[in-house]
């Protein structure tokens, strides 16, 4: 399998012409070129020779293909092989590595990543999809940031054997982690603390131990790019590179990109709209003027000829989209909005455009070309509730655009040819949303904007789950309950928004703050015992500031009665002892944290008093299977950042 995989990923590398590998495909490229110069000789010397000159071809290609194989093997020995990664699901527990015709290489369990890392790391936390930087055959590089005042690390888990080895830590941030000619490379972005004054970004470069040991990490430092930050993309990027696909800033190593482009284009560590320029190998640069411009500007991929850039000017929420070339040194506007990701190639690019629709995670693929000025939309995907929000939803491996599909239950990638337009379902399942075993959930997006200046005021998307009547009898009345406790929380929010309140001048000047936004998500969908629908809600609402504050809550309903449930209905003792059971939890909870870093207490008993104050039988319960949790938001027990502490409370407590 390995042998197989490594070809096709090599006969990928091939077909570009500008794909950055270096020797080896010059020397290909000339092994080829020389066939077909000796094919033209002969045929002009004489046309029966023909036959014998393409058998002659195929003998030299069967050739190449044997000594391309026997060079992989002893590559794949001596280091590091890339694979193409989609795009992860955040609580899934499987990853997926494929070829560049959509062929399934690898399924990477997450469970067993966890396993690997936690012999060695004394940590709780499980590694989700988002921390896997780079995949290289059984070696998955991962990388885990704890939020907690401790180095963030990076480690190499060899699936083959069930080891992990922590390859660096570092306070600071972790951009990329690139796999190029055999090698690793991390990308550390260095900033300025209250110990260091020090802006800088440096790369790691990651080898195997000749003894087959382990690894060896040696830094790779850039003085001309300090104190710059490197915006990074190649030409062709994800047909040869495909990990995070939509990584915004496509971070790739500056070893590939000094490489195959010869410089990067950069810009000043912490200064916004302005310092950007264009760093060469050798540490010369000029300055790129129309990214300096006081707005915020957004360098989405660029190759050594074309770079496509947005801008949004100040006091402005509308980014305008631009082509550059760096040859003739001028911009061409692009008619696009929404821009997620795009993808080059020699003449062209492809955009994956969100939808306006706020909330939705619909997407269209256009094809734009650089010389024509043609843009088209080449596909169209509509908006899957309950799918992922928190993650991307599809990306382009060459001329594959992969993406996240329906069916039944199941949601599963889908692979979509640019070139044919075949669409093929792949046996590749992301995870089960289990609520559409019970039923299907539509959904509402709507933008209110000032009817004088144009600018958008409030936003909201909400998702409303429809329960199947062959569930229950009541299924009306429950469908009828949450279609109107959805519709009554928007209705309200529109009288409460600030249309009504300020002023164009207000708008325009600050567009953020004054632009209000509710979200309504369904999350998961159970019926528990046979009798008792649980409907999950998340949500989060933004008024301006930094950021916006999280919610959720969870929905019971009797499927025998159709009523609505509550805790009180499960729980027998008093509220007093309610209290009591959520505290002396709390206090477990808090004993069991790591230095009880995510609450604001400073000990145990702070803890329970804290916890006592705060419980009450109608806050945020949540039944499960195996157990009821009891969730204290963001600034009830810690800080924003440690978001919902869930307490989990013994199931034997509750009558069900």
């Amino acid at each position: 399998m390995k042998k197989r995989v490594l070809l096709i990923l090599m006969s990928v590398m091939l077909a570009g012409g500008t794909t950055g590998c270096g020797s080896l495909t010059q020397l290909v490229s000339d092994s080829a070129e020389n066939v077909k110069e000796k094919i033209l000789r002969n045929s002009e010397e004489d046309e029966s020779w023909e036959d014998q000159d393409e058998a002659e071809e195929a003998e030299s290609r069967e050739d190449q293909d044997e000594t391309e194989e026997a060079s992989t093997e002893e590559n794949n020995e001596e280091g590091f092989a890339h694979d193409f990664m989609l795009p992860y699901a955040y609580d899934a527990d499987t990853i997926y590595t494929v070829d560049d015709k959509g062929n399934k290489v690898r399924e990477i369990s997450l469970s067993e990543v966890n396993d690997a890392i936690k012999k060695i790391a004394d940590t709780k936390e499980d590694i989700n999809g988002y921390m896997v930087e780079a995949v290289s055959g059984d070696v998955v590089f991962v990388y885990i940031n704890p939020y907690d005042g401790t180095e963030s690390t990076v480690y190499a888990v060899d699936l083959g054997t069930g080891e992990a080895e922590a390859l660096l830590e570092t306070k600071y941030s972790v951009q990329y982690i690139d796999v190029y000619e055999g090698k690793a490379y991390i990308g550390v972005y260095k900033y300025k603390s209250s110990d260091d004054d020090t802006l800088d970004f440096e790369e790691y470069v990651v080898s195997k131990k000749e003894d087959g040991s382990g690894y060896e990490v040696e830094e790779n430092h850039y003085d001309s790019l300090e104190p710059y930050f490197a915006q990074y993309s190649l030409e062709e990027t994800h047909a040869n590179i495909g990990y995070g696909a939509f990584d915004s800033s496509h971070c790739f190593s500056l070893k590939r990109a000094m490489d195959n482009i010869g410089f990067v284009v950069a810009h000043k560590v912490g200064e916004t709209g302005s310092g950007y320029c264009v760093i060469d190998s050798k540490g010369d640069k000029y300055d790129l003027d129309m990214l300096n411009t006081g707005g915020s500007a957004t360098v989405y991929a660029y190759d050594k000829n074309w770079m496509i850039y947005g801008i949004t000017p100040e006091n402005s929420r509308e980014t305008e989209y631009n082509l550059y070339s760096f040859e003739k040194k001028f911009s061409t506007p692009i008619d696009i909005k929404n821009v997620g990701y795009v993808e080059m190639s020699a003449d062209g690019c492809r955009f994956v455009s969100e939808s306006e629709d706020f909330g939705s995670n619909a997407i269209d693929v256009y094809d734009y070309d650089f010389k024509s000025g043609d843009l088209k939309n080449i596909f169209t995907k509509g908006n899957i509730p309950l799918s992922e929000r928190n993650t991307e939803i599809a990306c382009i491996f060459g001329d594959n655009l992969f993406y996240q599909s329906l069916s039944d239950s199941s949601l599963k990638w889908s692979r979509y040819d640019l070139l044919s337009g075949d669409t093929q379902v792949l046996d590749y399942e992301i995870k089960e949303i289990k609520a559409y075993n019970y039923g299907k959930i539509s959904f509402n997006s709507e933008t209110k904007k000032c009817p004088k200046c144009g600018t958008s005021l409030y936003k909201v998307y909400a998702e409303f789950f429809t329960l199947d009547s062959k569930y229950s009898d009541h299924a009306d009345e429950i469908n009828t309950f949450i279609q109107d406790e959805f519709k009554g929380r928007l209705d309200r929010a529109l009288e409460d928004s600030v249309m009504g309140e300020s002023t164009c001048e207000e708008h325009q000047e600050y567009p953020e703050q004054y632009c209000e936004t509710n979200e309504y998500y369904v999350e998961d969908v159970n019926i528990l015992k046979d009798r008792y629908l649980t409907v999950d809600y998340s949500s989060y609402w933004y008024g301006g500031g930094a950021h916006g504050m999280p919610g959720k809550e969870q929905y019971i309903f009797d499927l025998q009665t159709g009523k609505r449930m509550e805790t009180k209905d499960f729980y027998s003792g008093s509220e007093e002892e309610f209290k009591k059971l959520v505290a002396e939890k709390t206090r477990e909870d808090y004993l069991e944290t790591q230095d009880g870093y995510k609450y604001f207490a400073t000990d145990a008993d702070e803890a329970y008093d804290t916890a006592y104050d705060y419980v009450n039988l109608n806050g945020i319960v949540f039944f499960k299977e195996d157990c009821v949790t009891y969730s204290f938001a963001p600034y009830d027990m810690g800080p924003f950042a440690s978001g919902f502490i869930d307490i989990e409370l013994p199931l034997e407590e509750f009558d069900m």
